[in-house]
């Protein structure tokens, strides 16, 4: 009975506040001095790149700072900054604000932006921040996901950080023109090449966490990107675990697994308690903060390593099903182009690679910064490059 009082108020919320949106979008003037950022379920603040340009303006006394909550409490800390509001998407102040917000910021698409999606009119300026440089295909360049057709139609601007970059994001994000994909560089860039004391509280205080779980050891982060099913998602087996373990007692390493987003609470990974280095940072709210850290990288075919390029740290790639996953998804580039190294097929080859990675850093210099060319113009500032473009349109 409980289960039902409860579904039928949240039934009546929604209800209540998505007719006052449908009211409030039509009359309401939009005002430029109000920007919306989106939010993750995991996190009371935004992060990544929305986190970035929000902390570009958090002093700017004439921009009023909506957090839209997506049911996850206000943050606990002291949030720095002025004119700042957390409030929940579905209520009638938070449809108050996206209704008379003339900027929405948004890292992944308008429907993860707000419930109310559908109703959203072509008065406000969307800036589609995006969560990364796009390796893989994404948006409009992906057939199977047909709601990007009508979406993108309501765009005002995106990012992008090269001219290669510029080219596709302006494809995936059709109907843009190219002079509305900006090369400002990602701004979320900035907190791996930030000091500490640049970092927000909230975040040092993640990066004080992680340091004391790596303990002054040489950290390496694994990050795979996402499969669409859970079955294709590598877990090193207790023996492999074991040879990992060995390799890195050695070098005085510790391994942090992260999984993805979309399927680390899937995954029922081994429990690795027993062993010393190799540790889940899953509850690391932003990747950055890991990348800022880590002194070198494995993953796949994430766009995480085109993040780390700028670290000109080494980069090992384990690609276990490359051959599946070029006829899923497909990729944007050819990879020998997009990749500083050969990648790792099996599990052995992968540790030949790890330990070189420890042991000679990045072995071809010339070839890493081609790439790097490739994927950034762009090496500070970017999150204050976005601010300006975007009070540049009003």
């Amino acid at each position: 009975m409980k289960d039902l009082v409860k579904k039928t108020r949240s039934a009546i919320k929604y209800y209540v506040a998505y007719m006052g949106f449908y009211v409030m979008e039509r009359l309401c003037p939009k005002s430029s001095n109000i920007w919306c950022f989106s939010t993750w379920k995991n996190y009371p603040h935004t992060m990544d790149n929305l986190r970035a340009v929000f902390e570009a303006v958090k002093d700017d006394p004439e921009i009023i700072k909506i957090i839209l909550l997506q049911g996850q409490k206000k943050p606990e800390w002291q949030v720095e900054g002025v004119n700042i509001r957390f409030v929940q998407e579905v209520s009638l102040s938070g449809v108050f604000y996206l209704s008379v917000a003339k900027v929405y910021l948004m890292g992944t698409s308008l429907r993860g932006f707000t419930n109310f999606h559908a109703l959203v009119g072509n008065k406000h300026q969307i800036i589609q921040l995006w969560h990364g440089i796009p390796l893989k295909r994404i948006g409009k360049l992906f057939p199977p996901e047909k709601f990007w057709e009508e979406e993108t139609k309501k765009y005002s601007a995106t990012v992008c950080s090269s001219p290669s970059d510029q080219e596709f994001m302006q494809q995936a994000f059709d109907p843009l023109s190219i002079d509305r994909v900006w090369q400002t560089g990602l701004p979320r860039n900035d907190f791996i090449l930030a000091t500490d004391e640049q970092l927000p509280n909230d975040y040092y205080t993640e990066l004080e966490k992680i340091r004391d779980q790596v303990a002054g050891r040489f950290l390496i982060l694994y990050a795979p990107t996402w499969r669409d099913s859970v079955e294709n998602v590598y877990q090193f087996s207790a023996e492999e675990q074991s040879e990992l373990d060995a390799l890195l007692a050695r070098h005085n390493a510790v391994l942090a697994i992260r999984g993805h987003a979309n399927v680390r609470s899937k995954v029922d990974y081994q429990d690795v308690g027993a062993l010393n280095n190799i540790i889940y940072v899953n509850d690391v709210p932003d990747a950055n903060l890991l990348l800022k850290e880590a002194g070198a990288l494995i993953t796949d075919y994430s766009s995480i390593y085109i993040d780390y390029l700028i670290t000109d740290r080494p980069i090992v790639y384990f690609t276990y099903d490359i051959d599946r996953y070029i006829n899923e998804r497909g990729f944007l580039y050819e990879l020998v182009e997009a990749f500083v190294c050969d990648p790792a097929i099996g599990f052995k080859q992968l540790l030949t690679d790890i330990e070189s990675a420890i042991t000679e850093g990045v072995k071809d210099r010339a070839r890493y910064h081609r790439v790097k060319s490739l994927f950034h113009q762009h090496a500070d500032s970017c999150a204050l490059n976005v601010v300006n473009k975007i009070k540049a349109l009003n």
